[in-house]
């Protein structure tokens, strides 16, 4: 080979790399809905957190129990955070959070609002949801016998995995 040949393999080799933009990858991490995290505390003393026995989130709209965590649980033992997906197809997301204790079983519902935005990530990723202005509602239980005192949002605006979005007193 002589050294021109050399030279235009160099630089058809650059041009293949310099047209690989960052829009054309995708992190896989990326692509993520950001899940409603939520902390359950003492009701006495909300800044210790308080494990809840044995918990189940049912979606109550489709009744099915949702996954509590990345790994896919739908029934967690002695937890004290969750992360729950909140429908992206409407603006409310109905639970009833399902407590068992003693051998004694109880569901709250709780009722979330919130306003889904789609978030442009690039070119390889496509869109994502956010969901902003959370809000709640809980509806009357029947029979009322709850075993939730009070929950509180931390954080209205649903964008990150990593914040704590909602507080749950017990």
């Amino acid at each position: 080979m002589n050294r021109n040949q050399i030279i235009a393999i160099l630089l058809l080799v650059a041009c293949c790399f310099s047209s690989c933009e960052k829009d054309d990858l995708c992190i896989p991490e990326e692509l993520d809905v950001p899940r409603l995290v939520i902390v359950f505390l003492d009701a006495r003393n909300p800044l210790l957190r308080k494990p809840v026995e044995r918990l189940q989130v049912f979606e109550t709209e489709e009744n099915f129990a949702v996954s509590l965590n990345d790994t896919g649980a739908t029934s967690l033992t002695q937890v004290d955070s969750i992360s729950i997906p909140l429908r992206n197809d409407q603006n409310v997301t109905n639970f009833a959070f399902t407590r068992t204790s003693n051998g004694a079983v109880n569901a709250d519902p709780i009722n979330f609002s919130y306003t889904e935005e789609e978030v442009y990530l690039n070119r390889a990723c496509g869109f994502t949801s956010s969901f902003l202005d959370l809000s709640l509602e809980r509806p009357d239980e029947d029979p009322v016998n709850p075993w939730i005192s009070n929950v509180i949002i931390r954080n209205a605006d649903v964008i990150s995995k990593n914040d704590i979005h909602v507080e749950i007193r017990h």
